[in-house]
């Protein structure tokens, strides 16, 4: 894995996104440093996807910018497996494009320890189970693997010893993690830090889960009448 020759490989300014002429994000400016493993908190419709799909040049900003560092090669989980995996080519055809070099041989060998049998890797992806599709979609990660990983509810789908596997494999990964989860007790094992998106605006906290939840339950005493 090649690392960023600069610290920051992510940075984004005043960025802003619009869809049907309705705010998403707005006036979103964030840094993302080299290693950092960071989980995005949110209501629904805050605007966590979109920040994400910016991020990783799915869709581009109404305004503002979002600009990668050196040597950034990030590798992107959507919710919508269609926005990164075509639903008409076959499963080793998927295969193949993410990594182009690889043999016949050696993919069908990865194929396989991903749990696709030799009639599964002629399949459509577009015909696959949500188990299936999340596996492919970890197998083009795991191909071609990126520095800056993006993922979007990666625990969709997954049984418990998929979400164990996961987080193992999180938590040991030298590179970037930003990613979008309803699961907390996923989010409490794999990240180290939070970003906050609210109608207030866009807030960073330099910790984990725990840390978050302490500084909220803070801020609520604090404004509390018995706290006043």
């Amino acid at each position: 894995m090649s690392q960023p020759a600069n610290k920051i490989i992510c940075s984004m300014i005043r960025v802003s996104k619009f869809y049907d002429k309705k705010p998403v994000i707005q006036d979103i400016s964030l840094s993302y440093f080299y290693g950092a493993k960071i989980g995005v908190l949110g209501l629904n419709g805050a605007g966590k996807s979109s920040l994400l799909r910016i991020m990783a040049g799915v869709r581009t900003p109404t305004s503002g910018t979002c600009t990668l560092g050196h040597k950034v090669v990030p590798g992107y989980l959507s919710q919508e497996f269609s926005e990164t995996i075509p639903p008409e080519i076959t499963v080793f055809e998927c295969a193949k494009r993410s990594k182009p070099a690889a043999t016949e041989r050696e993919l069908r060998s990865q194929l396989g320890a991903f749990g696709f049998s030799a009639d599964d890797i002629g399949k459509p992806t577009g015909v696959l189970s949500g188990g299936e599709r999340i596996r492919l979609a970890f197998l083009r990660l795991f191909l071609a693997p990126p520095n800056f990983m993006l993922l979007d509810e990666p625990t969709t789908h997954l049984d418990l010893e998929g979400r164990a596997t996961l987080e193992k494999a999180l938590r040991e990964y030298d590179g970037t993690v930003c990613l979008v989860s309803h699961d907390i007790e996923f989010v409490r094992n794999t990240v180290t830090s939070i970003i906050e998106i609210s109608p207030a605006g866009v807030r960073r906290f330099p910790g984990g889960y725990d840390y978050y939840r302490e500084k909220i339950a803070d801020e609520n005493r604090d404004e509390s009448p018995s706290g006043a």
